[in-house]
């Protein structure tokens, strides 16, 4: 069955993936085996099923097609907990943070913010979204980006609008006056139980191809300043690096694909900032260097583009490697935190390991390995290699 999503829990050394049938697997990273796993739909339903782990990293948040979020302790595979709102429509975010779990759906401008501990859960809607595609946070900020390419900044305790910006139409962060602000609605017990599901739209249905969407990723190890970038987006095969200070805007930019038909669907930074990993429409994977990448410096020496009197650098950051990891479409690809090996999941149905050289190590469940052990000799091979 395709996948939908895999996970890397750094503490326990464990994959974390799931089908389109709702089945979650845990494998050992170490060695490529699974050691546990257990079903989080109802009925077998085939559909997308969105997951997560909590802000403590030990549950696994799981949304399905029924709209239910649920939490379970993913080393027992029994359930810890069932959330009493029922979401619309197909998941495209969740972040946790404080107690609190923000959640994005497909043709909404509309964020769910659920209260963990309470009965304080909220809507926030904001009129500069029509279709969210992708949420992040940094610090105690909520990024939200839409189809329509315009990204929305919250104070995630507060619900405030901070600040907005287009990615297609100027190269300013644009400070939240009052008519910017949005609305904050209360989530009555009466609508959690009803759901609000909109007419027309279904939770169901299998994915066969990747979809490509307006999306955007933290660079969470870095300052907030008007000079750093903390925002990347992605549209059109370019990553685009954004400050968001209202004396910020965009800083850089760059093409991360070589295909002009290719998009990117996958951005996924290290944990301290230094490298981006990034996955094509086509299976590619890339590995940045973005250590010199989103910096507004005196000392840049270009080339740079001028949009509107906004001097943007074109710098683009070194290519350290890449490969073809998926021929059936990427879904998931995430380092460790050694940066020296990456996991990445497919439409394929495969669960995959390679070294930071693209250097493939082998598929969980089906070969078996030592991580532990240094992999200097492991030739470089493609992905159809292993799926022969």
């Amino acid at each position: 069955m395709p996948l939908c999503s895999a996970l890397y829990h750094s503490t326990y050394k464990q994959v974390i993936s799931v089908c389109q049938s709702g089945v979650v697997t845990v494998w050992d990273f170490l060695t490529g085996k699974a050691v546990m796993q257990f079903d989080v739909t109802p009925n077998k339903h085939e559909a997308i099923t969105a997951m997560s782990f909590d802000e403590t990293q030990e549950g696994l948040v799981t949304i399905s097609w029924d709209g239910k979020v649920r939490v379970w302790n993913f080393n027992s595979g029994s359930e810890l907990a069932v959330h009493p709102v029922t979401l619309p429509n197909q998941v495209t975010g969740i972040v946790c943070t404080k107690n609190r779990m923000f959640v994005s759906t497909k043709y909404s401008k509309i964020i769910f913010d659920l209260d963990l501990v309470g009965d304080d859960s909220k809507l926030l809607e904001h009129q500069y979204l029509s279709d969210i595609s992708s949420m992040d946070n940094h610090e105690n900020t909520l990024v939200a980006a839409s189809n329509n390419r315009n990204v929305v900044i919250w104070d995630a305790s507060s619900g405030e609008t901070l600040y907005w910006l287009n990615t297609s139409t100027s190269p300013q962060t644009h400070l939240a006056f009052r008519k910017s602000q949005g609305q904050i609605r209360s989530l009555s017990a009466k609508k959690k139980q009803q759901g609000l599901t909109a007419p027309g739209i279904s939770l169901t249905g299998a994915k066969s191809e990747v979809e490509v969407n307006h999306l955007v990723t933290c660079l969470r190890a870095r300052d907030n300043t008007c000079t750093t970038a903390t925002l990347l987006t992605s549209a059109d095969g370019y990553i685009y690096a954004w400050s968001v200070k209202s004396k910020g805007g965009l800083l850089g930019k760059f093409n991360a694909v070589n295909n002009e038909d290719a998009s990117i669907i996958i951005m996924s930074p290290d944990v301290k900032g230094q490298t981006l990993l990034t996955g094509d429409s086509t299976g590619k994977i890339c590995l940045w260097d973005i250590q010199k990448f989103g910096f507004n410096k005196q000392t840049d020496e270009g080339p740079f583009e001028d949009i509107d009197g906004w001097r943007v650098s074109l710098y683009a950051p070194p290519l350290l490697v890449s490969w073809q990891s998926h021929h059936e479409g990427i879904v998931s690809a995430v380092s460790d935190p050694t940066g020296e090996h990456i996991i990445t999941a497919g439409l394929d149905h495969n669960v995959k390991l390679w070294t930071n050289t693209g250097c493939c190590r082998g598929l969980f469940g089906r070969n078996q390995w030592d991580a532990s052990q240094p992999c200097k000799n492991l030739p470089k091979k493609n992905a159809d290699q292993d799926d022969e």
